[in-house]
């Protein structure tokens, strides 16, 4: 929905959801922007960049909207369908309940799940509906449509939205340097890692 309310989720949960490491940026409420001096980061820019939009970084992106935050997120095609992935467990929707109702999201409900051992010839059926998981067991969802209401409860909360590819990022006195495919350059102080297996943020900012 188009409401924003704040998201009653603790920090090691966000964090877990995130799979970043924003622990720190998650507590109630965000504190402020640093004084600036002469020769820091330009105004305009963001008090935390987020490189990748897709659930992890398109939900902290939402929570640190929320608090007050100043947000960048910058991502080049997301929301955007993938072959994988579309397994939302209900854990899962119950860390971003606050983020979109969950008659929003077209999804299949998944009851059991039949494990084949082809060698031996024989099977088995788990069934899930018992499983304690807060929201159901498991669903199979479009990912395009659960990523786009991510993002969606992400802007709604105040997040701006970059649709460009990062190619460089580099650490100054003043912050952050991200750079982008369309020529661009944007600064923050805090950076948030959230592009996936192949991340050009741990690449260029892990430490050896």
């Amino acid at each position: 929905t188009g409401e924003s309310r704040p998201c009653n989720v603790s920090r090691e949960r966000a964090a877990a959801s995130s799979r970043c490491e924003v622990s720190t940026l998650l507590g109630s409420p965000w504190k402020g922007r640093p004084e600036q001096k002469d020769n820091d980061m330009p105004r305009g820019d963001a008090d935390v960049a987020i490189i990748g939009a897709g659930p992890g970084g398109a939900w902290t992106a939402c929570l640190l909207a929320r608090r007050g935050a100043r947000v960048l997120l910058v991502d080049p095609s997301h929301p955007r369908e993938k072959p994988c992935g579309g397994g939302v467990t209900g854990r899962a929707l119950s860390i971003v309940v606050a983020a979109f109702a969950a008659r929003e999201l077209p999804a299949v409900r998944i009851s059991a799940a039949r494990f084949t051992n082809t060698a031996a010839g024989d099977s088995a059926l788990v069934g899930l509906d018992d499983l304690a998981e807060p929201g159901g067991a498991l669903i199979v969802a479009s990912r395009r449509d659960f990523d786009g209401l991510l993002v969606g409860a992400a802007r709604r909360a105040g997040a701006e939205l970059l649709v460009d590819r990062v190619t460089d990022i580099t650490r100054g006195r003043a912050g952050f340097r991200i750079d982008t495919s369309g020529g661009g350059s944007r600064m923050a102080p805090c950076v948030v890692g959230a592009d996936g297996a192949n991340s050009l943020t741990r690449r260029r900012l892990a430490r050896s």
